[in-house]
């Protein structure tokens, strides 16, 4: 359906700059309506309450209403927040691939989950193979290598960049985009309060479609590490959006 955007809509296109708008050219008509939507959402709030939450979160685990005891800060939340952003792509990204806003939100849940099984995995078999030292879910995101946002995206990921001019924490500075920062963090929010099935059925890993395609990089079965003397083959469990999940299969239970 055709929907053109009222006067008070254009002129806040035209407060927020043409560099904005520059970034949805060369696109579909559908795509670039999406575009222009996004940026009129930020006029939305941001997500209320992030201490809250994390307050929320801790009674949750402390009152043993959650299988998991990770250790989390309001910072720790927006770190990650932000990790599932750039790992999954924004709400516009995913619409320009042919995904639906729906698909596009499994999407960001299975890249938490992936954090979470990742935890819940070395809390089990007694193993560092996902962190460096501590329990804190923070420290599993910060191991070198694990997520390439990280490396990619560097200026999301400092000290300065968590909170805005005024001091307050923020789920990004910049304007473009925070529609989807919200939702990414709702849905991160869903993942770690046990609210949503685990998508990706305990992966530990996950890579771009791309990358398999004409048999060019194949995971499933090959060998991903070793444990108490088991060799852990990769095994596909699902398809999300553009991203493919592997558990593994350690031969022990």
């Amino acid at each position: 359906m055709n929907r053109k955007l009222p006067w008070f809509a254009l002129g806040l296109l035209g407060l927020l700059g043409l560099s904005n708008v520059s970034k949805c050219m060369g696109i579909s008509e559908n795509v670039y309506r999406g575009c222009l939507e996004e940026i009129v959402e930020i006029e939305k709030a941001q997500v209320v309450s992030i201490e809250t939450d994390v307050e929320r979160l801790r009674y949750e685990i402390d009152a043993g209403r959650l299988d998991s005891k990770y250790q989390l800060t309001a910072k720790d939340l927006i770190f990650l927040a932000r990790l599932v952003y750039h790992e999954e792509g924004s709400l516009l990204v995913g619409r320009g691939k042919g995904f639906t806003d729906e698909e596009i939100v499994k999407g960001y849940e299975a890249v938490a989950s992936v954090l979470l099984n990742r935890f819940e995995f070395d809390n089990r078999y007694n193993t560092t193979k996902f962190h460096n030292s501590g329990i804190k879910l923070i420290d599993y995101a910060l191991k070198e290598g694990q997520f390439d946002a990280i490396k990619n995206y560097p200026d999301s990921f400092t000290k300065e960049s968590l909170k805005d001019k005024n001091g307050k924490l923020t789920l990004g500075s910049n304007p473009w985009g925070q529609q989807s920062r919200e939702v990414v963090y709702n849905a991160l929010v869903r993942v770690l309060s046990g609210k949503v099935e685990d998508r990706t059925f305990g992966s530990l890993y996950y890579k771009t479609k791309r990358l398999g395609e004409n048999g060019k990089v194949v995971w499933h079965g090959t060998e991903a590490f070793w444990l108490n003397d088991y060799r852990c083959n990769l095994d596909w469990n699902a398809n999300i959006t553009d991203h493919q999940y592997y558990g593994v299969d350690c031969g022990v239970e």
